[in-house]
């Protein structure tokens, strides 16, 4: 999410991530309708698959209980491991048989060193490094997962991954669309390589904020696609994220458009987290080709 303060002086992006984890975690109840809005999506076409969720954290937005009725394996990936765990003894769900938590993964591949950026500006030379690491595969932890999946979820977690080049490097830097290019490409691709034949990926993102438009709260729910896309077109979004790039990953990117098939976008929603803040997401579902 993009409502968080930046990484502070030399505060490393696993350490921003668990604060903003801890300082988020008892907000359950405010996550209710988006929790129905991610929930509605994930119905399976039969029950007894496996599920993959990237980025999972406090799983406020995640109902365990439905999710181990509707799956017979829940997998949960973050890079913050006591988030995680937390959120399976909150749920009730500790120890459980059917909850695999997977802790301490960096979906980035390079967020070591974006959080060594906070304490000093990098060469070019060093945001090209990272660059190329950013577009590797995923690395042994997917192999650690057991299998491919018949679900896999990214809860909103892409602009998380996002906002750490955001804070230390800077739009207006010469790499930073680059950077950022090379970390949406590597998640998309990671949540196709882990679906089987068939499967169903679910991407959503927020892309709009009550900070950027005071009003977005108020906005009835038949009036966000107009809004949405008014917002798109004069730039006044979360960079990068929007569903024409997402898309175009999905469609045309190297090592993903081979093994996507049909996308289908759904009906943005509003994600309230109080009386006047609140997050315009949307969400874009495909299939892995057969």
């Amino acid at each position: 999410m993009n409502n968080a303060p930046g990484l502070g002086a030399g505060e490393s992006v696993r350490k921003k991530q668990a604060r903003l984890n801890r300082s988020t975690r008892g907000q359950w109840g405010l996550y209710a309708s988006h929790r129905a809005e991610i929930e509605r999506l994930l119905v399976p076409e039969r029950r007894g698959g496996r599920i993959c969720v990237l980025g999972a954290g406090n799983c406020n937005d995640l109902d365990l209980q439905w999710l181990v009725e509707a799956y017979r394996e829940v997998h949960l990936v973050d890079i913050d491991g006591d988030a995680l765990q937390q959120a399976a003894k909150r749920q009730g769900l500790e120890g459980s048989a059917k909850v695999r938590l997977h802790e301490g993964v960096d979906l980035t591949g390079a967020a070591d060193t974006l959080g060594g950026w906070a304490r000093r500006p990098p060469t070019g030379e060093e945001v090209e490094a990272c660059t190329c690491r950013a577009a590797g595969p995923p690395g042994e932890w997917a192999a650690a997962l057991g299998g491919a999946f018949e679900a896999v979820l990214s809860p909103c977690v892409l602009s998380q991954l996002i906002a750490p080049v955001r804070d230390t490097i800077g739009e207006p830097h010469a790499g930073f669309n680059t950077l950022l290019a090379a970390i949406r490409g590597r998640h998309l691709r990671t949540m196709a390589d882990l679906l089987l034949p068939g499967g169903c990926g679910v991407f959503a993102t927020d892309l709009l904020s009550s900070a950027r438009y005071a009003d977005l709260a108020k906005v009835a729910k038949e009036q966000l696609p107009g809004l949405m896309r008014t917002f798109v077109g004069d730039g006044k979004y979360f960079g990068g994220l929007d569903p024409g790039a997402i898309a175009g990953v999905l469609k045309n990117e190297p090592g993903v458009a081979e093994c996507v098939g049909e996308l289908k976008a759904a009906a943005p929603w509003l994600w309230h987290l109080g009386l006047n803040k609140a997050y315009l997401v949307y969400a874009i579902s495909f299939r892995r080709r057969r």
